[in-house]
């Protein structure tokens, strides 16, 4: 069994800048009041609000990756966790909390 791994990493650090400017987990709602929450509305649409636009761009990224690891933190009072998932999911995320 070989244990070389082979890939790219892909890194980015604020996905979305303008709730992490407010230091909270939503976009501020005089920006997009419909859709606030870019978790709510992924992977987004390129016809969508502002946020569903931005949640698109960003699921382009990641589009044909084996693996995704998405970290969300933010707001003073907000738990770091962690959430992933695979292939025999269904599609629901797992959460690891730190």
């Amino acid at each position: 069994m070989s244990t070389d791994i082979a890939g790219a990493v892909l890194v980015v650090p604020i996905a979305n800048p303008r709730a992490f400017d407010h230091q909270s987990y939503v976009t501020p709602h005089a920006l997009d009041a419909v859709n606030s929450n870019m978790n709510l509305i992924w992977p987004g649409d390129n016809e969508g609000t502002l946020q569903e636009r931005s949640a698109r761009r960003l699921s382009c990224l990641f589009e044909g990756s084996d693996a995704v690891i998405d970290l969300h933190t933010r707001a003073v009072d907000m738990l770091e966790h962690v959430r992933f998932q695979d292939d025999d999911s269904n599609h629901q995320p797992y959460m690891i909390c730190a």
